[in-house]
């Protein structure tokens, strides 16, 4: 009769902790996405990034998420959260949150030419008018 003892103690600790506050919830995400892209791991680091920033949005987690899709070779979305971060802290009138602006102003300036382009030259005899 132990089994359902266990059973009942695993349904326990599951419904506590989905019981957490979003804010504990996207702060444990946060540190185990930090977590696994130091140890390499970007694909399950930029997952926990990415759900932590849905639960608490950040501009540091944001960052953290930009920085770990660059990591993963997803430079075209890092340019973008980049600058996502860039214009939510353009008007930041605080240090700390300057210092974030400059961070992703700066990410984003040093990937845009990474980027890749696609230009298509349409002959002038081939353009239709409009």
């Amino acid at each position: 009769m132990k089994h359902p003892i266990i059973a009942i103690a695993i349904l326990a600790c599951a419904s506590a902790a989905q019981a957490q506050p979003a804010g504990a919830q996207a702060e444990v995400l946060f540190r185990q996405g930090r977590d696994l892209m130091a140890a390499g791991k970007y694909s399950e680091a930029c997952a926990a990034l990415q759900e932590s920033n849905k639960l608490e949005p950040a501009v540091t987690t944001l960052i953290n998420l930009a920085g770990c899709r660059e990591k993963a070779g997803q430079i075209a979305t890092a340019w973008g959260l980049f600058l996502d971060a860039e214009r939510q802290t353009r008007s930041a009138t605080d240090a700390t949150t300057r210092q974030l602006h400059d961070v992703a102003a700066s990410h984003a300036q040093q990937l845009e030419p990474r980027i890749s382009k696609l230009i298509i030259n349409v002959p002038q005899t081939s353009q239709v008018d409009q």
